[in-house]
Formats: C-alpha cells, sequence, structure tokens
C-alpha cells in the first residue's frame, strides 16, 4: 500500500511538473533561474523523504529503497509522459502553420522555453500568413482596377463622357484607399483641374486677397460618386522664386510636383510668407470641413500639370500613419493619376 502511495505521489507530482514547466516563459534566465530547474529540485527531493526520513513509524516492512524507485519512477512517467503528450498535441497544432515542426521541435522548444514560445511563435507565424494573404488580395484588388483605369483612360468622345469615365477612376481610387488602410470609415476623392482664371471663377476663389491679381487657379471639377459639394478654386503662385507663398494641399502637390499628405487638417503646417489674413482663412475653412485628413497628388499629361488628385477622410491619417505606408500609397495612386491625365487633358 505504502509503495502504491509512493507511485501515484511521484506520478502526480510528474504530471504537475510536466503542465507547469510546459507554461514557461521565453526571457532568457540562467539556468539555475529556470522554473522548470526550480521545480525540478523540488519534486526530486520529495523523493528523498523516503530515503532520509523515518518511514518505519508508518509501516514495520516498508523498504526505504523500494519506496523511492516506486516514487522515481512514475515521477519519470508522468513528467516525460505530460511533456511528450504535450509536445505532440503541439506539433499537430503547429504543423498547420509550418509542415516542417515535429515532435522532436516541439520538444526541444519546451525544454528551452515552453509552451508559451510554441504558442508566441505560431501566433506571430499565423498573423504573418494573415498579411501576407491581405496584402496578396489588396494588389488582386488594386490591379483589378488599374487595369479597368487603364483600358478606358483612352476613351474618345465627348467630355461629358470622359467626364463620367473620369468620375469611375475616382471611385476606383476610393476603393484602393480603403482597402489599403483598413482603419478608415470614408474616403472621397476628387480632381482639381488647372485653368486659367477669368471673372467668372475669380469670385469661387479662397484664400486670397486680391483675387484680381490671380491668373491661375485650380477649379475643382469633378467629384466621386457621393454628394458634390460647393464649387470653389484655389489660387496658384506663378511668380518665379515665389514657392513660400504656396497654399498647402493641392497648390503645393502642383507646385512641388509630389504627392502632399496631411494628416491632420486641425494641425496644418502654413507658411508664414503667406499673409496673417489668408491664414486665418485656411484654418477656419477647415474647422468647418467633415474631413480631417488629405492628401494631394499631381496630374500630368502631355509633360505638363493639368490638375490636381485630391483624397480625403473623415479619419486623420488618410494615407497611413507612418512615411513608408504614405508613400507606398502615393506611389499606388500615379497611375490613377495618368489614368486622368489622359482622360481629361484638353
Amino acid at each position: 500500500m505504502l509503495y502504491a502511495i509512493g507511485a501515484l505521489t511521484g506520478l502526480a507530482l510528474g504530471v504537475l511538473y510536466g503542465l507547469n514547466g510546459w507554461r514557461g516563459s521565453v526571457k532568457e534566465n540562467p539556468l539555475q533561474k529556470s522554473a522548470r530547474v526550480k521545480n525540478l529540485f523540488w519534486v526530486l527531493g520529495a523523493g528523498g523523504v523516503a530515503v532520509l526520513g523515518d518511514i518505519h513509524k508508518i509501516s514495520d516492512t516498508a523498504d526505504k529503497a523500494l519506496l523511492a524507485i516506486s516514487y522515481y519512477v512514475f515521477l519519470a512517467i508522468g513528467g516525460f509522459g505530460t511533456i511528450t503528450v504535450l509536445a505532440v498535441i503541439t506539433m499537430l497544432n503547429t504543423r498547420r502553420r509550418w509542415e516542417e515542426y515535429t515532435a522532436g521541435d516541439a520538444l526541444l522548444d519546451y525544454l528551452e522555453f515552453g509552451y508559451d514560445y510554441v504558442r508566441r511563435r505560431g501566433s506571430e507565424h499565423s498573423a504573418e500568413l494573415r498579411k501576407a494573404q491581405r496584402q496578396a488580395d489588396e494588389w488582386k484588388h488594386y490591379l483589378r482596377q488599374l487595369t479597368a483605369c487603364i483600358a478606358s483612360a483612352g476613351s474618345e468622345g465627348a467630355m461629358d463622357h470622359r467626364i463620367e469615365i473620369a468620375r469611375q477612376v475616382l471611385d476606383a481610387v476610393t476603393a484602393i484607399v480603403l482597402s489599403l488602410n483598413p482603419e478608415l470609415k470614408t474616403v472621397r476623392t476628387n480632381f482639381m483641374r488647372v485653368v486659367d482664371c477669368t471673372n467668372d471663377n475669380r469670385g469661387t476663389l479662397l484664400f486670397t486677397e486680391r483675387p484680381e491679381t490671380v491668373s491661375r487657379c485650380l477649379e475643382l471639377a469633378i467629384y466621386d460618386s457621393g454628394v458634390v459639394p460647393a464649387n470653389f478654386s484655389l489660387p496658384l503662385v506663378d511668380r518665379p522664386g515665389a514657392h513660400q507663398h504656396v497654399l498647402p494641399g493641392a497648390p503645393a502637390a502642383l507646385a512641388y510636383s509630389k504627392a502632399v499628405v496631411v494628416d491632420d487638417t486641425r494641425d496644418l503646417e502654413i507658411a508664414k510668407e503667406i499673409p496673417e489674413a489668408v491664414r486665418k482663412q485656411i484654418k477656419e475653412y477647415f474647422k468647418l470641413q467633415e474631413f480631417r485628413s488629405f492628401a494631394s497628388l499631381p496630374v500630368v499629361a502631355g509633360g505638363r500639370p493639368v490638375g490636381v488628385l485630391n483624397v480625403e477622410s473623415t479619419e486623420i491619417e488618410v494615407f497611413g500613419s507612418t512615411i513608408e505606408q504614405q508613400n507606398a500609397i502615393s506611389l499606388r495612386m500615379f497611375p490613377f493619376c495618368a489614368a486622368l491625365g489622359i482622360l481629361l487633358k484638353e
């Protein structure tokens, strides 16, 4: 009876040792601080009770050596059995992600790090697979939209027909930005074209103290398929060396021939050279707008700038929160800018 109690005790402690050690940490600790080593001393030390203790008070016929052997044998069976079972379970679960992962790998990972390491490693790999699949889906979606736009870019016919096709291009841009930045809820796009200022469109000019001096401007030409806001125009600076007076956003994109991204309209940087009254107008204007961020990209046709593609969102960071994200999305927008340029050139 005493030997059975020793065996059951060893088996139970072996199982507990295996389970407890399996819940290890990925932190690199010195060997003497390892939870497995500490636990091993405890379970081995428990067997020493059979050798050092006075077991004859419990049983006159008990043999200390046999009691210790029964304890240690079943301790080993419980510990190694538990570890082996968990290693096989881990292998089967993990091989769904890594076909080359074996029970031996799982066992070694247990001995070095514990199950938490295997679980985290599997979670990270699964996240990488999901990210790769999402990127593949994004590229498929992007290429489908781009192919359709390229196919329609060369459409001939009346300007009204080409404007309708351009609106479809803007819808495609909206869909792509939403897929590339899933944090966004709302995205709108529009196209502003470069025109000579006349008495008719000077009445729609914003952010200028002297509209009569403006010779060229950006005029809102096409919005995507949503509700179209009131028409407006933005003055362009034509004087050589006057880039410091360029307005932020679309005029800056046209002046510098590059994408301009504004992460938050409430934190908009405005050149100090711009008159204080105009700067105040700009700030007041953006306070009243629904969109919180936007990006402007130049549209070129025949080697000359013809307009700007604007992408705006009711959330901040329309092109993402990092420079890398913004550059990547901007690069994907330029083929659509080229399509707009071909469609809408005079």
